[in-house]
Parts: structure tokens; sequence; C-alpha cells
């Protein structure tokens, strides 16, 4: 009888633990509502500019659309980027990646870890830097 408590208790802990976790999942795959400021970073080879500006987007692609800062290309598995706005030049251009004429891409950091999710499914929050690094290339 006192087994059948002690399973039962532990089996009522799991379960609300396991509650507890996924309720923090989901409220952070929600974002933040209300404006944010980020920070974007274009690195090619040493050369490093950035930009900051405020957005109430939640998720990082639209807020990328919104300051027209990406090319995409669309996969099966959503878009992904192949143009970075030029930040040095600040004329309107691209700089363009192409993997299958050169080996380049564009390799994307969030608060400086590898991003885990594409730019369509990443809820930005307030002082997010994002790093869109060139690699790659026939060197």
């Amino acid at each position: 009888m006192l087994k059948n408590k002690i399973i039962i208790s532990v089996l009522v802990l799991i379960l609300a633990v396991g509650i507890i976790v996924c309720y923090k999942m989901i409220q952070k795959s929600q974002g933040q509502k209300g404006w944010k400021e980020i920070t974007v970073e274009v690195v090619v080879g040493d050369d490093i500019n950035k930009i900051t500006f405020k957005t109430n987007k939640t998720m990082l692609g639209e807020a990328l659309d919104e300051q027209k800062l990406v090319k995409t290309m669309s996969s099966a598995y959503g878009r992904y980027v192949v143009g970075v706005k030029d930040l040095k030049k600040n004329d309107g251009s691209f700089i363009e990646a192409d993997f299958e004429k050169n080996g380049t891409f564009w390799f994307i950091y969030i608060n400086e870890a590898a991003a885990e999710v594409g730019i369509d499914d990443y809820a930005i929050k307030d002082g997010d830097v994002i790093r869109f690094e060139l690699q790659g290339g026939n060197e």
C-alpha cells in the first residue's frame, strides 16, 4: 500500500514538472510582445558592420523583412538567407551567398550561439544580437 502511494506521488510530481516545462516552452516560443531593440551584425572576413533598430514584430524573419535586411529563398524546410544588406556600403545593395556557385553560405548566430532554428521560427527578445557570418567559399 505504501509502495503504491510512493509510486503515485512520484508520477504526480513528474507530471507537474512536465506541465511546467511545457508551459515555459510555449511561453518562450511566443516571444515578447511590444517593442524590442535588436542588433544585426554582418560579418564578411574581418569586416564587421552592424545596425541596431526597434521593432514590434515577434519573429526574426518579420523584423528582418520589415527593415529590408535580407534576401531569402524558400525550400521545403522554410526560408533561408541568400543575401544580407551590405551595411558597409549602405547603398541598398546585398552581399549574396551562393553555395552551388562558390561554396558560400550565411551562418546565423543568435546571442553568440549558433542558431537552432530558421529566421521565421525564432521569437525575438529585447536586446538580441543576430550575427550573419559569410562562410565557406573556394579558398
